[in-house]
């Protein structure tokens, strides 16, 4: 019998946030870096329903948002995705909200002042840390 090997299966992650150009030059980066893009929205609350029906590894979250804001999402997509990867992905520093954002659910912080390339990095990183627990366990930390 032979075996046939697969090639093994992408990264898949959602982008939530209302800057358009944003979203397209991170769906551009984290394409060339071999993932696929499955859903974007451009607020919280199309990011609920996009993120419930596609399932993805890994979701970016921004915080600041119209119809509903990262904070307000966060919890639900967490219950809606409870297997995925939740990045925050904001201009608002990590020190004074990754507790906060821990407790709502979030798995990791990045800032978006970082280049695509440590941005797409960090996506990688957090789709296949082993062991990312969700409170009391660690957040994933952007070490500058």
């Amino acid at each position: 019998m032979n075996a046939v090997a697969r090639e093994p299966r992408p990264i898949t992650v959602a982008i939530v946030d209302d800057t358009e150009d944003l979203r397209f030059l991170l769906r551009t980066a984290l394409t060339r870096g071999g993932m696929e893009v499955v859903a974007e929205a451009p607020d919280g609350r199309t990011g609920i329903e996009v993120v419930r029906e596609t399932q993805p590894d890994v979701v970016l979250l921004d915080l600041a948002m119209p119809v509903m804001d990262g904070r307000a999402a966060l919890p639900r997509i967490r219950r809606e995705a409870p297997a995925a990867r939740i990045i925050v992905l904001s201009g608002f520093g990590a020190d004074l909200l990754s507790d906060e954002l821990l407790a709502l659910g979030a798995d990791g912080y990045i800032e978006k002042g970082h280049s695509l390339s440590r941005i797409v990095q960090y996506v990688e990183d957090a789709a296949t840390a082993p062991g990312v627990t969700r409170p009391p366990g660690p957040i994933l930390r952007l070490v500058r």
